[in-house]
């Protein structure tokens, strides 16, 4: 079978929930993706844009067309979603221009399907893969509220069977190189009651700061100072790691996977894993009414429908595989 890192984390969380997402192919019908969610895909695709050498502002002005065509719910859901991803990105730009010369660009969201041992393949669609005088690095693009510890780095099972898979490729991995976007509001400047300029420590960028001043009647050329001050504070928004991975972890994680795969096509037990992080899974209402025995059918085709090709949840070859 094809397997992916998605199915297999889908399965190891819960055995129900990987059952009616993958075997049945369900989503629901109506409901508005979380917002970490739709801000990852956004930011994402302005990335990968870059990276291809297009014009990410062009893509940016697609992705906000789209949201204006959102239902009222789903904007206030999700705020000012354009205005907020557009600064991050334009920050980000500003910020890893010099240093981005020094990274060969060798692929971006490449699907590559490379073989297991009893027969099953992986399927795997990295953000990018990229060479610096080091060597090669799997490119991974992370947009988290706070930059998670050096010990998830370490453990990620998924970047480690990616790396495994692009040595199987031919590519002599150094490692992993993980370029954290901060997705903390990047704020304007204020003025204190007296109308001088506030002097708090604020979350910015140089051009979010400077048009702040503009909009205060104020001459950025006159503020120098607090620009570089904001600017110096920068890294603790973008940040990238490198990490190696020991050959040993990588292959352990693609064992689980290979045991996973044989697990699945011998057949098992759907069987519930009932945790708190149950109230986050879309499918908890069908599972529910299963449960305490109502007409799960109902609920089912009223709130539910089959994937098709296309579903950020899925991939095609999930889709084609199952």
């Amino acid at each position: 079978m094809i397997i992916t890192n998605s199915m297999v984390k889908s399965y190891q969380d819960c055995k129900k929930a990987y059952t009616f997402k993958y075997p049945q192919q369900l989503l629901r019908k109506t409901g508005a993706r979380s917002l970490p969610l739709k801000r990852g895909v956004w930011l994402h695709k302005l990335l990968e844009t870059m990276y291809l050498g297009g014009d990410w502002r062009e893509v940016h002005k697609e992705l906000s067309k789209d949201y204006d065509r959102l239902f009222d719910e789903e904007k206030d859901l999700y705020g000012d979603l354009p205005t907020h991803c557009f600064r991050i990105m334009r920050a980000y730009d500003h910020y890893w221009k010099l240093a981005d010369k020094d990274l060969r660009i060798i692929e971006v969201e490449k699907t590559f399907i490379v073989p297991l041992p009893h027969g099953h393949s992986f399927k795997f669609t990295l953000d990018g893969l990229v060479e610096d005088e080091y060597g090669f690095w799997l490119f991974e693009h992370k947009s988290h509220l706070s930059i998670p510890t050096s010990d998830y780095r370490f453990m990620d099972p998924q970047t480690a069977r990616y790396f495994w898979a692009l040595e199987q490729l031919g590519y002599p991995m150094v490692g992993v190189l993980w370029n954290y976007l901060s997705t903390l509001n990047l704020s304007k400047p204020k003025l204190t009651q007296k109308g001088a300029l506030s002097r708090s420590k604020i979350r910015s960028d140089p051009y979010t700061f400077s048009e702040g001043l503009k909009d205060l009647g104020l001459d950025p050329r006159e503020y120098k100072d607090d620009i570089i001050s904001v600017k110096r504070r920068l890294p603790t928004l973008y940040r990238r790691e490198r990490v190696p991975k020991p050959a040993k972890v990588s292959e352990t994680l693609v064992k689980d996977m290979v045991h996973i795969a044989d697990e699945i096509e011998r057949g098992y037990r759907p069987l519930r894993h009932i945790t708190r992080t149950c109230e986050r899974c879309e499918y908890m209402m069908l599972c529910l009414t299963q449960l305490y025995g109502g007409d799960a059918q109902q609920v089912r085709k009223s709130q539910y429908r089959k994937a098709i090709s296309g579903d950020h949840s899925y991939s095609n070859e999930e889709l084609r595989s199952l």
